[in-house]
């Protein structure tokens, strides 16, 4: 069997690949932002490590035995857990979504407006 390690050098360049990505894309609220945008920016930043660090953890561990071995869920913990996780943030950045552009995600407030948009007739 072939012993595999990480490759360091490898490890560095999807760090700066990953995280340098996300910062040119959060550069503008973390850096020119009102503090409600550097605060969601850093909210948005500090999330991407624990979903990393999740991602790492799943790769390179197994489940204990015992857990493992559970019918129909054994197999798949990990990959719910994930998810969850995804789930939870598509959930959350719907939230942020409205706060920012409030035309994009409509509330419920907003839904009268849209359904008398789309049942008026042109004069």
């Amino acid at each position: 069997m072939v012993d595999r390690r990480a490759s360091p050098i490898g490890i560095a360049i999807m760090v700066v690949i990953y995280w340098g990505a996300l910062l040119y894309w959060l550069r503008g609220d973390l850096f020119d932002g009102s503090a409600d945008e550097q605060t969601r920016a850093l909210k948005m930043f500090l999330v991407s490590f624990l979903y990393v660090g999740y991602v790492m953890w799943a790769t390179m561990r197994d489940l204990p035995d015992n857990i493992r071995e559970i019918p129909f869920i054994g197999k798949s913990l990990k990959g719910l857990i994930w998810l969850i996780f995804v789930l939870a943030l598509a959930y959350w950045g719907r939230q942020w979504l409205s706060r920012a552009w409030p035309t994009l995600v409509p509330s419920q407030a907003d839904s009268t407006h849209y359904h008398v948009w789309l049942t008026s007739t042109p004069a």
